[in-house]
């Protein structure tokens, strides 16, 4: 698939941002027609996250969803199967990684896609500098789980 540049995510989060489009209406198309997508966000893999870090991950992957569908129609259902396998496939480049640093065990992700701008809007997300000022902080925990998840989400509609 052809890369989904900034510039389309970008655009993306302004939509969102006016009321274009809502994350609730892309949960409710997954309902509807990517059961197993839904279900993946909802496991068990992503029960560390707090409660801040949910609504986080569901917003992220919404994003990209409908950034990639400006791309392409996403006209593939996913199997749980295919979920699955790039997830496993990706927590095992993770772990791999020998960095202690989290921004230095994702050079291998970008090495391997075809997506750098998506790979980027999701570095961008979970690595805040000390000058933002937000009313919480994603924590250690919860970073490396919202990355797989994003990623594997990635993989599976843009290949």
């Amino acid at each position: 698939m052809e890369l989904v540049p900034e510039s389309i995510i970008e655009s993306t989060l302004d939509d969102l941002e006016a009321g274009k489009w809502t994350v609730e209406e892309v949960l409710n198309s997954w309902e509807e027609h990517q059961a197993p997508l839904l279900a993946f966000f909802f496991s068990d893999t992503f029960e560390v996250l707090t409660e801040e870090e949910k609504p986080y991950l569901l917003y992220l992957a919404a994003v990209i969803w409908t950034a990639v569908g400006r791309v392409r129609p996403i006209e593939h259902t996913l199997e749980p199967e295919e979920i699955e396998n790039r997830e496993e496939v990706n927590w095992e480049i993770m772990n791999e990684a020998s960095s202690p640093k989290f921004q230095d065990r994702l050079n291998p992700f970008f090495e391997r896609t075809g997506q750098e701008d998506i790979l980027a809007f999701i570095e961008d997300s979970l690595v805040l500098d000390d000058s933002e000022e937000d009313d919480w902080k994603l924590t250690k925990e919860g970073r490396e789980p919202i990355f797989i998840g994003l990623k594997t989400l990635t993989d599976c509609i843009t290949q």
